[in-house]
């Protein structure tokens, strides 16, 4: 069996019995056997061609191939069956290669389904994050027109106080002021004209002066009229209507002095509460300021945040889609290594373990696990080396 796979023919008996002495090689080199090529031997010789070996070992192997797997299972020597599993070993340790390979794309794709899923789960958080800043935001900003409404309100208090103390400032103060004109002209020239003192003629001086202070005494018309004629008269000559008219007229400029005087006395305690209430409105316009003022700050604030929030979903989103394609290309490079290791198990170790196994008439049964074009590439090759075998 051994001289069958190297290619070596057993030398011939001679005449007497004895082995005919082998011819040197240098001189009449035997022609190379040409070993059969099959076509259904197409993916063992891809699996070896595949095969992490010397050359020269892949090129015996391969060399074997029809010698060996060409033989039924129960027509096999045991060489054969030590050479096949020595293919089969080859052939195995390339579909653990390519299972590998499967296995490492497969860990990279679950790697970066996993970076994937952290970029998405970066996006859904900033996106989370931004919502939140917008609505702080909106929050903020109404609180900065609440704020300035109460701004406005506390002003207009303000203002419609400062208007109430410098009305009665100015009623008290000219209350005052009459009072005192009130108070000098009694005093200069209605006590004089009453009792008479002074020169002839000093009666209607008094009188007139008295006259602008009674505009809004309420002076009975009848006394009025009767004022001049009584005043320019001495006390000594006055009728009783003259003295009752004069008295009328000291009894309404007293009833009018008392008049302001009360306005003057009513004024004081009114204008300490007011003044008082104009502090407390100017506090509460400075509080209402400040407070505006801070919610003006925080919206300031939340205003930035929203836009940091913003700039990090455009991050996120920008660092996911740059990612897209590199995960593609994983995903890609995953489908190629199953693919890779699903043909060669249905191209080459299905057909290694059909041969491996086919029994008499079987052999032919095997479906071919190549094309055309790498049977037909295959044949050469495997005449190729069935002649370096038979040199060596």
């Amino acid at each position: 069996l051994g001289k069958k796979v190297l290619g070596v023919l057993p030398r011939a008996p001679t005449a007497s019995g004895t082995m005919a002495p082998r011819r040197k090689a240098a001189l009449s080199p035997p022609a190379a056997k040409r070993l059969k090529t099959y076509p259904y031997y197409g993916g063992v010789w891809e699996a070896l061609q595949l095969a992490e070996l010397p050359e020269a070992c892949r090129q015996m192997l391969i060399a074997c191939i029809e010698p060996c797997l060409g033989v039924p299972v129960d027509e096999r020597e045991p060489l054969q069956h030590s050479i096949i599993n020595k293919i089969g070993e080859c052939v195995e340790s390339v579909r653990a290669r390519f299972q590998a390979a499967e296995d490492a794309a497969s860990a990279k794709v679950k790697e970066s389904e996993r970076a994937q899923g952290e970029l998405d789960a970066k996006i859904s958080a900033a996106e989370s994050v931004l919502a939140e800043a917008h609505a702080d935001t909106t929050e903020k900003r109404k609180k900065v027109a609440e704020a300035t409404a109460a701004v406005h309100t506390a002003r207009t208090v303000l203002q419609g106080k400062e208007n109430s103390l410098r009305d009665c400032d100015e009623a008290s103060s000219d209350a005052a002021t009459k009072l005192a004109g009130m108070h000098k002209a009694i005093a200069e020239h209605f006590k004089p004209l009453a009792q008479g003192e002074g020169e002839d003629g000093a009666g209607e001086a008094h009188l007139a002066a008295l006259l602008p202070l009674l505009s809004d005494t309420g002076v009975d018309a009848s006394f009025m009229n009767a004022l001049p004629s009584a005043c320019a008269k001495p006390p000594a000559v006055r009728s009783g209507f003259d003295n009752l008219a004069l008295e009328h007229l000291g009894r309404a400029l007293a009833e009018r002095a008392a008049a302001l005087q009360a306005v003057v006395d009513g004024g004081a305690p009114g204008a300490q509460e007011r003044v008082a209430a104009i502090a407390e409105a100017r506090a509460a316009v400075e509080r209402a300021t400040a407070f505006e003022a801070a919610c003006v700050e925080e919206h300031a604030a939340a205003e930035a945040w929203e836009e940091e929030a913003f700039d990090a979903v455009d991050s996120a989103n920008t660092a996911f889609i740059a990612h897209v394609p590199e995960h593609r290309r994983i995903w890609n490079a995953r489908l190629d290594a199953e693919v890779a290791h699903e043909n060669f198990v249905a191209l080459c170790l299905k057909q290694f373990e059909a041969l491996r196994d086919a029994r008499s008439g079987k052999i032919a049964d095997a479906e071919p696990c190549c094309d055309a074009e790498t049977r037909a590439d295959a044949a050469p090759r495997a005449e190729a080396a069935a002649a370096a075998t038979v040199v060596l």
